[in-house]
């Protein structure tokens, strides 16, 4: 699996209680360097006008080489633009409680969900990018960054070849307690 994590996970976010955020705004070098010090993180996301621009594009270009990083993309500055407040260009890829956005860990709330979407990104043969939409407002960004990927890791190692023919038999047969105990048992023991 490759990862990669949107740059900005990892700067001072704002949230609907302190618009200044509560952190201090690193540096882009000092996001880049913190992105590359994730094991396992090899690419990272920008967004136009915020991380990248036409002033900073040779710039940032020689801090992803110094870093050793890809840029997998950039991501269009849709979220400050009046226009775009109904959020027709949004996707919610991290984890949450469902009634808001809410940036948790990957896993901390929907771990057989995130079971079953790894195991049918490998089944149909997914080589893309594994990229982290979590902006961690209070808590210590790389290391919940990092947390989320270890957590995307551990899946990876449980879904197997013996595990994935185990899911593929449970999905055939159509047992949901069949198949909260497997998942239970792969888990836990």
């Amino acid at each position: 699996m490759k990862y990669a994590i949107i740059l900005g996970n990892l700067g001072n976010t704002c949230d609907r209680f302190l618009s200044s955020g509560y952190k201090d705004q690193p540096s882009k070098e000092q996001m880049l360097k913190k992105a590359a010090e994730i094991e396992g993180v090899e690419g990272v996301e920008l967004v136009g006008t915020w991380d990248i621009a036409e002033d900073n594009v040779d710039e940032i270009g020689e801090l992803l080489s110094k870093y050793d990083l890809q840029c997998v993309s950039i991501i269009p500055d849709h979220f400050a633009q009046k226009r775009c407040g109904k959020g027709a260009f949004t996707a919610k890829d991290n984890d949450n409680y469902r009634s808001w956005d809410d940036d948790m860990i990957v896993g901390s709330i929907h771990l057989a969900e995130y079971v079953e979407l790894l195991f049918w990104l490998k089944e149909v043969g997914y080589e893309g990018w594994y990229s982290m939409d979590q902006y961690p407002y209070r808590e210590e960004a790389q290391g919940a960054l990092r947390e989320s990927i270890e957590f995307l890791k551990a899946i990876e190692r449980i879904l197997d070849e013996k595990s994935m023919e185990e899911i593929r038999a449970l999905l055939k047969e159509g047992n949901a307690v069949k198949s909260t105990g497997w998942l239970r048992k792969r888990i836990f023991g």
